[in-house]
């Protein structure tokens, strides 16, 4: 009887532990399956949400190109000047200068009268005397280049400035056309 009673002891103890070990399998593979299907169907979303954006972005990329087909390009015209508008220019260019932190020293206008002028315009030289920083006088030689009113740079000379050096002594001329 001892022996009957072992035996049924010893076949609960193995189903119980066959059991335990069948709840602790199944629980061990629920848990991250889980997850790891949770993470599939997030990771679905996402494709969908992706392949929204890419259609967006070539339906505006398609736009974009047509719409620069279509488009004119906008050419800024330039202006000439005429000689009552000099004073104004002159100060025009003192605060272009006053911007850029470029400190003028010295303007110097001069008319250039070579032969008959051709449709009523007359060549003008203006040298400027400058004190400046190199970047401040690039900034300020790009907004002169800019500028609405038809002029061109025709020297540039840069020295250094005695003891400073982040200053320099720039002389500039500019060329401008005037109407008469």
């Amino acid at each position: 009887m001892i022996n009957l009673l072992e035996l049924e002891l010893d076949k609960k103890k193995i189903f119980l532990i066959i059991l335990v070990s069948l709840v602790i399998i199944c629980i061990d593979y629920a848990f991250p399956i889980k997850s790891q299907l949770r993470g599939i169907g997030d990771i679905g979303t996402k494709i969908i949400k992706l392949k929204k954006d890419i259609d967006t972005l070539n339906k505006d990329l398609v736009m974009m190109q047509q719409t620069q087909k279509n488009q004119k390009v906008v050419t800024k015209t330039k202006k000439i000047i005429s000689e009552g508008q000099l004073p104004s220019f002159f100060q025009t260019l003192s605060n272009i200068a006053n911007k850029n932190n470029v400190k003028i020293m010295e303007i110097k206008p001069s008319k250039e009268e070579k032969g008959p002028s051709a449709g009523g315009f007359i060549s003008m030289s203006i040298a400027l005397d400058l004190s400046c920083g190199y970047h401040h006088l690039g900034k300020f030689i790009n907004d002169l280049e800019n500028f609405e009113v038809f002029m061109a740079v025709e020297n540039l000379r840069i020295l250094p400035q005695g003891d400073d050096y982040f200053k320099q002594t720039v002389d500039v001329a500019l060329k401008v056309y005037v109407k008469k």
